[in-house]
């Protein structure tokens, strides 16, 4: 899967995220009757991601640009279960991907003017995978 997302915040800054995925899948209790797999799936992925964080912080030194940029490599594991409805596939899917290796450049954090701790891409070591799909079954 292919994944883009660009976002402004409030004009404040912005968020870019772009990441690709490949993943085998094995299927449990799979109808021998159908062409296509469904039913109850165990899966391992790997996935490449890459973000940036551009903003204009209010800092207690007044206003600063600031810019964070990374990649991540994960791989991970995730199960799921997927429906076929003639030729439409529906599945729904939970995993967790682990970090295999982290570049990063740029300001992850600063302190805001009320003196609190703030992250730009927060989170962005973890990946939480989960999600819904409709498709074609072949």
């Amino acid at each position: 899967s292919i994944f883009y997302h660009k976002n402004n915040i409030f004009n404040f800054g912005t968020v870019a995220l772009f990441s690709v995925t490949a993943e085998y899948r094995y299927y449990f209790f799979a109808r021998k009757t159908q062409k296509v797999s469904d039913r109850l799936f165990a899966g391992i992925y790997s996935k490449y991601r890459k973000g940036n964080e551009n903003k204009i912080a209010i800092t207690m030194n007044g206003t600063q640009e600031l810019s964070h940029n990374y990649e991540n490599y994960f791989v991970g594991l995730n199960t799921g279960y997927r429906y076929n409805y003639k030729r439409l596939a529906i599945s729904g899917f939970l995993g967790y991907g682990f970090l295999l290796s982290s570049s990063e450049e740029g300001q992850s954090e600063y302190i805001n003017f009320q003196g609190r701790r703030i992250r730009l891409n927060q989170g962005y070591k973890n990946d939480l995978r989960a999600g819904f799909t409709f498709g074609i079954a072949f």
